[in-house]
């Protein structure tokens, strides 16, 4: 149970670093998976010397998809703690 809560940490504070806007949580969520596919294909072609479609690449997209959603959450909660 303990990765949930730092994965709970982890989008109140970028909820924070955002102010709240669920906008700029999905924008950072987006770029951290851009950077995620550069780094990964580069890795790919450093070891193999050339990237390769893999079926990581589905569950990559679906858990940065997830984790998008909980920080839009995660927005709504400070949003509410911050109006109280």
């Amino acid at each position: 149970m303990e990765f949930f809560t730092v994965i709970s940490k982890t989008s109140l504070k970028l909820a924070e670093a955002c102010g709240g806007n669920p906008v700029l949580t999905t924008a950072t969520i987006m770029l951290f998976y851009v950077f995620f596919n550069m780094f990964e294909a580069s890795v790919e072609i450093m070891l193999f010397g050339d990237r390769f479609t893999h079926w990581l690449d589905p569950i990559f997209s679906l858990l940065f998809i997830a984790y998008s959603a909980h920080t839009v959450v995660a927005c709504a909660v400070y949003n509410s703690e911050k109006n109280n």
